[in-house]
């Protein structure tokens, strides 16, 4: 085995009678159960989640799930139930090897943290973070040390006192990483934390192997321990972090060399490839370092994630998928691992009879004092480092350093470092004996688990208002001139936005006051702003578009100032909305389809059948459908309808998750079906059945009264009562959520048929052998829409606006959202800037969901609405 700290493979666990498993007469647990644990995880992890950034934002995750993995911990030791849950975290779990912990882990983690660092400033601040992470670390080790020995009244040996201090002294990059993500750090902050988590960690294992050699090699027990001298102590350290820098230059060379032979950009196989090279790399990289070679496995990793950044990142072919993956893993890792650094310490603390020797009241007395002398000696450590780290590098602020002195979590990694000596101890002393070393590393075991769980309760729920205060996330008066700039930069991206969906014939009813109510980035809208963007989406339209209809707009914008409110100027102003609209229409090219009303395909098709005459007639096309020409047509007329649901689904204007969507995918799928055997279209037929398929099984659910208080169903069916007023047919209006599906799939369909309509005429125009095929496929498409503007009419017309307004603001919101998240994405918008924007659409969207009018501030009906 290595010799580096956890080499893996180096010791071995002792019997699970002697380590508190399994014992004689108990039941056999089976292997599988040992899944069962990260999965529940990972289900609670959702829950969880979903509950903070809903509800308690300022809560850090990692150290929710510690919590939540503390409790875990406890239960399972003191209430011995033989649920598999159960079994598997007690039998597979909580005796966990702590280098299998460690090889698990740390390098997914390590590797993703390092490749997205930003190496300028690492490389820049490289000796501010060889400060931070060698002699303050090692200082901190002896201070810590020193004042266990002395105040602790364990009679712990001082090697013992180093140990401890060893595994103390470095921060968690686990957990760091996740703080600086929840508090949105700048990006100096984060170079100087992070770097210092990697780094330190890595020579903290360095001291933690040198230092419990020496306290193992004192407790006599047989086949442990080594004595070092000063010179071999430095040649140890020299081999561990120098080894582990060339190993990962090694493999990050070799990966960069896998990325560039990959290199195939529009071949998605050679993509996940290239991910997968990826992760491979780093977890074998830690392996070797760790577990062959006897050296740092952080350091190593550390250095490969550099090499690869440096190096690599013009490979990458999709970085968007190479950056969600590795987001995916590190969610995955995080809450697996927080939650069983909880779930061990707390099996520590419960004080069961499987483990040796308690942790008392008196314990938990000293756990507090080692908590402030440990924040204690961390701030003391910086402010004597001060005038180095302040004048070299990038340097360093007074209120930095004080946050950063604050920052220094403990993790999972400080308990592994823990487990490990805790195995080594446990497996080579008999049962026989007066177990005082197992109770040595048991009692530590419980100091270092609960230095984790208050630097995560602690420190990092107080980080982000410590960070406000002390004015480090403060954006700059340039940087509010930057978002201001991108704001409005927005508002103006929205409004284009809106103009082309207004040249839409379903949205053409649309009514401001909707409008402005739902989207705040187009409140206030004077007709100066309108005829400046009116002139900009001239300019832009040059692809067959419409003029946008404004009627429902007109009547209810602003004026351009506070003066002109007189008639003349509301007459000047209409004569120049008149000028720039007949400009507008005179400088869009009117395609053969876009020159005419969509839904008037039939009319044109009689046309085209009267005055073209080819040798195929319509009876041929009907008698000939079997030949495969006509049911290839109408398979890709399928195809292309499918292709406007997706960009719809896109834009915001249909959900994934929503019933609507799916009733519209699986009618697709039925109609393929009818047409593989040679039958017409009839998507919309299917449409219907699955609609009211769906609603029938989801009736029963939306009576609930829990359902329909959180959905306010009350208010929304009052809202389609007062629409309706007196049917003509006297029946009564069905309940809100039904008639907005209804309304919803029929207003989505029409629209995906109408524009495959559009494609397939364009597609095929100059194709003379398909054109009566195609005039065919039309026409059946021309029916199915006139049977879903049928079924449309049985709706009152107020009521199907009422869903087209906001259908209307919903696409809006949707595209601002995609806006700011491109800026985010670009880094252009940092986290909380982007977060601030998001938060506001997502309350607009809540609002327009739950939005109970039927008449908004300001708006005039008209004679038909009113009677």
């Amino acid at each position: 085995g290595g010799e580096g700290g956890g080499g893996a493979g180096r010791s071995e666990e002792a019997p699970p009678a002697e380590r508190g498993g399994e014992v004689e007469g108990q039941e056999h647990v089976e292997p599988h159960v040992a899944v069962l644990f990260p999965w529940f995880v990972l289900t609670l992890g959702v829950f969880v989640y979903w509950i903070l950034t809903r509800h308690l934002p300022w809560l850090p995750f990692t150290g929710v799930m510690f919590i939540i993995g503390t409790f875990m911990g406890v239960g399972t030791a003191r209430i011995q139930g033989m649920n598999q849950l159960g079994e598997s975290m007690r039998e597979f779990w909580i005796p966990i090897n702590s280098e299998v912990l460690l090889l698990c882990f740390l390098p997914g983690l390590i590797f993703k943290d390092a490749l997205y660092l930003n190496f300028h400033l690492f490389k820049k601040s490289i000796w501010q973070l060889l400060i931070f992470a060698f002699p303050m670390v090692l200082a901190g080790t002896a201070l810590i040390a020193l004042i266990t020995y002395n105040i602790f009244p364990y009679g712990w040996s001082f090697n013992f006192c180093m140990t401890f201090g060893s595994i103390l002294s470095a921060t968690d990059p686990v957990a760091v990483a996740a703080l600086l993500e929840a508090v949105g750090a700048p990006p100096r902050l984060k170079v100087h934390i992070s770097g210092e988590s990697l780094l330190n960690d890595g020579s903290a294992m360095v001291f933690y192997t040198i230092f419990s050699g020496l306290y193992l090699l004192e407790t006599g027990l047989p086949g442990l321990g080594e004595d070092y001298t000063w010179g071999s102590g430095i040649v140890k350290f020299l081999r561990m972090s120098l080894g582990g820098m060339m190993i990962g230059i090694f493999f990050g060379l070799g990966l960069v060399f896998c990325l560039w032979i990959l290199d195939r950009r529009l071949s998605r196989e050679e993509n996940i490839v290239q991910v997968a090279a990826s992760i491979t790399v780093a977890y074998l990289c830690y392996y070797v370092a760790d577990a062959v070679w006897g050296t740092s496995g952080v350091i190593a990793t550390l250095t490969a994630g550099l090499t690869t950044s440096v190096c690599a990142r013009a490979f990458l072919s999709d970085n968007q998928l190479y950056e969600d993956f590795l987001a995916l893993v590190e969610h995955l890792l995080n809450t697996v691992l927080f939650t069983l650094g909880g779930l061990v310490w707390g099996s520590i603390i419960a004080n069961s009879d499987e483990r040796v020797g308690v942790f008392d009241a008196r314990d938990w007395g000293f756990l507090f004092v080692l908590y402030l002398l440990l924040t204690l000696i961390r701030y003391f450590l910086f402010a004597a480092f001060y005038p180095v780290v302040s004048r070299i590098g990038i340097k360093s602020s007074i209120r930095e350093l004080v946050f950063q002195s604050w920052g220094g979590l403990r993790g999972a990694v400080g308990i592994a470092l823990a487990i490990v000596l805790d195995n080594e101890v446990a497996s080579a002393e008999l049962p026989s004996d007066n177990p005082v070393y197992s109770q040595q590393t048991n009692k530590l075991f419980g100091f270092v688990g609960g230095i984790a769980f208050l630097t995560l309760v602690i420190n990092a729920t107080a980080a982000g208002p410590i960070l406000k205060k002390l004015g480090l996330v403060d954006p700059t008066p340039v940087r509010k001139e930057i978002v201001a700039c991108y704001h409005t930069h927005g508002r103006e991206y929205t409004i284009q936005k809106m103009l082309k969906l207004l040249t839409q014939p379903r949205f053409h009813d649309v009514n401001y006051t909707v409008v402005r109510e739902h989207v705040s980035l187009v409140e206030h809208l004077t007709k100066e702003e309108l005829f400046t963007q009116l002139e900009i989406f001239r300019r832009a339209s040059q692809d067959g578009s419409r003029a946008p209809k404004l009627d429902g707009f007109w009547p209810y914008l602003d004026e351009a100032g506070p003066d002109k409110v007189a008639d003349v100027e509301h007459e000047r102003g209409s004569e120049m909305m008149k000028e720039i609209m007949e400009d507008l229409r005179a400088s869009l090219p009117m395609g053969k389809v876009a020159q005419e009303n969509i839904g008037s395909f039939k009319r044109k098709i009689e046309i085209a059948m009267t005055h073209k005459k080819n040798n195929v007639s319509a009876a041929e096309v009907t008698s000939k459908e079997t030949d495969g020409r006509l049911i290839e047509l109408r398979r890709i007329f399928l195809e292309i309808v499918r292709r406007q649901y997706d960009e719809m689904a896109q834009a915001g204007e249909l959900y994934r998750r929503d019933f609507t969507t799916l009733a519209l995918d699986e009618s697709l799928a039925f109609a393929a079906d009818r047409v593989n055997l040679g039958e017409p279209l009839q998507d919309w037929a299917f449409t219907s059945i699955l609609d009211v398929s769906l609603m029938t099984t989801l009736s029963p659910l939306q009576r609930l009264p829990v359902i329909k208080s959180f959905t306010h169903a009350h208010e929304l069916d009052d809202v389609m009562r007062t629409l309706a007023g007196s049917a003509a047919d006297g029946q009564r209006l069905p309940r809100y959520e039904v008639v907005r599906t209804h309304v919803d799939r029929t207003l989505s369909f029409l629209y995906a048929h109408r524009r495959a309509q559009e494609i397939l005429q364009r597609e095929f125009v100059n194709s003379a052998e398909f054109s009566e095929y195609e005039k065919q496929v039309l026409q059946e498409s021309v029916d199915e829409c006139n049977a879903a503007e049928e079924y449309l009419g049985r709706y009152p017309r107020a009521v199907v606006g009422f869903f087209v307004n906001h259908k209307f603001c919903q696409i809006l919101l949707s595209f601002a959202a995609r806006y700011v998240k491109g800026l985010n994405e670009g880094k252009l918008l940092q986290d909380p800037e982007a977060e601030e924007f998001m938060e506001e659409i997502t309350e607009e969207l809540a609002d327009l969901a739950k939005c109970a009018k039927h008449v908004h501030a300001g708006e005039v009906q008209t004679v038909e609405e009113k009677e």
